[in-house]
């Protein structure tokens, strides 16, 4: 399991908790994201803190299905498709660079 350091609140982050990671900055947590984010909101920040926490959302549940998974061959289906969701999530960390 990852243990880092939150660049907003220099608190600890771990996984399970509600986080993601912004290139060139490092881990943090979503509430933090949300707050420095929404500090100026606009329409279009708002949709992509919301489309950023439904894909955060799937990520969680997907790792856990991989858990429950009895299958190889399930499981690896399940991973191929967080594999693919966590990159999206990416695609939205890059947008939210810029407002950081």
């Amino acid at each position: 399991m990852g243990e880092w350091t939150c660049f907003i609140c220099k608190n600890k982050v771990v996984e399970g908790q509600r986080f993601t990671f912004i290139p060139g900055k490092g881990a943090v947590h979503v509430e933090c994201l949300n707050k420095k984010v929404l500090s100026s909101p606009t329409p279009d920040k708002v949709a992509i803190l919301d489309a950023n926490e439904v894909l955060l959302y799937t990520i969680v549940r997907l790792k856990e299905a991989e858990k429950s998974a009895e299958s190889d061959d399930i499981k690896k289906v399940l991973s191929s498709i967080r594999k693919s969701v966590e990159k999206s999530a990416v695609d939205l960390a890059k947008i939210m660079e810029k407002w950081i």
